[in-house]
């Protein structure tokens, strides 16, 4: 099976959310997807911000229209355990 070859690497310092996490298809693989950035409308501080999650929620309507949108929410600790992933290889 052919590997991406688009794997970034994470610094240790990185930190995420514990929820939501989510599962995402696309083109027949799946990926755990961790919740690292948060955008809430609620919570803009600025016009710039506002602008910003606008422009995030545009992009999510976008995908769903499109249906190129395909995720669930998932327990990430069900996932994570050994063996279960397939890559990026350490």
């Amino acid at each position: 099976m052919e590997r991406s070859a688009d794997v970034v690497r994470l610094v240790s310092e990185l930190t995420a959310l514990s929820k939501p996490n989510f599962l995402i298809e696309k083109d027949g693989r799946f990926y755990l997807a961790l919740a690292v950035l948060e955008y809430d409308p609620d919570a803009a501080r600025s016009e710039d911000e506002k602008r910003g999650i606008e422009e995030v929620q545009r992009l999510f309507t976008d995908c769903k229209v499109k249906g190129s949108l395909c995720a669930c929410e998932v327990q990430a600790m069900a996932l994570l355990s050994g063996g279960m992933n397939t890559g990026p290889r350490h």
